[in-house]
């Protein structure tokens, strides 16, 4: 398991220095995934231990919110009928749409977990490993709504405590995600994110998001 973060360490690490969406996005979603499984592969074997097991419970409930921050669970909702009562035509549209439904509920699921403050390793996995394997592929594809969805998790994940492999991830992570999806009706559900992430709409290239012009910190 040590061997597992300290990978996940520098994979984090070497994404946050790309500058391409497969790099930033992709390739940090395929590390957390990876890591994610392998953790859920290995619960049993550290709960079996209960010194490590009340050792895990007591590191998760550190520090975790009284209660969850309701700004988080209405744009939930607000996303959720975004996706909902959007038109879908097609059998592979409506693939897509459930994909993002499972996504999303997964979603609500992470944040009732975390208290809507990610603390622990777990928290940063979990929801990447919980989400389909369809609506990965559809991230990759730069699908509008499954992005707009990866952009609702970078805003809760950018609560998380500061770490040096980590900070600033979620921010340039949601801003090149939302600078691939370019203007549509999606873009209701972006005023929520985009507050939470201190971005704004414009033109920043993808890199330094001090720098550029696709999206720009305020």
């Amino acid at each position: 398991m040590a061997f597992t973060i300290a990978v996940l360490v520098f994979s984090l690490y070497n994404c946050q220095q790309s500058t391409t969406f497969s790099g930033v996005v992709t390739g940090t979603l395929t590390a957390l995934r990876g890591a994610g499984v392998m953790g859920n592969e290995l619960k049993p074997f550290f709960l079996g231990s209960g010194a490590f097991r009340e050792y895990l419970m007591s590191r998760a409930q550190r520090s975790a919110p009284k209660v969850i921050d309701p700004a988080i669970l209405l744009a939930l909702a607000h996303l959720r009928t975004i996706n909902e009562e959007r038109k879908v035509t097609g059998s592979s549209e409506i693939t897509e749409q459930s994909a993002c439904a499972q996504a999303i509920d997964s979603l609500q699921r992470w944040v009732v977990l975390v208290s809507g403050k990610p603390r622990t390793w777990a928290h940063y996995v979990w929801w990447p490993a919980d989400v389909p394997t369809k609506f990965i592929d559809l991230v990759n594809e730069k699908n509008p709504v499954a992005l707009l969805v990866f952009v609702y998790w970078c805003a809760v994940l950018d609560r998380a405590d500061r770490k040096w492999f980590w900070n600033g991830w979620a921010s340039k992570a949601g801003g090149v995600a939302m600078a691939e999806m370019g203007p549509g009706w999606w873009d209701q559900g972006l005023e929520w994110p985009l507050q939470e992430l201190g971005l704004c709409r414009g033109s920043v290239k993808i890199g330094d998001l001090s720098e550029g012009e696709m999206l720009v910190r305020l």
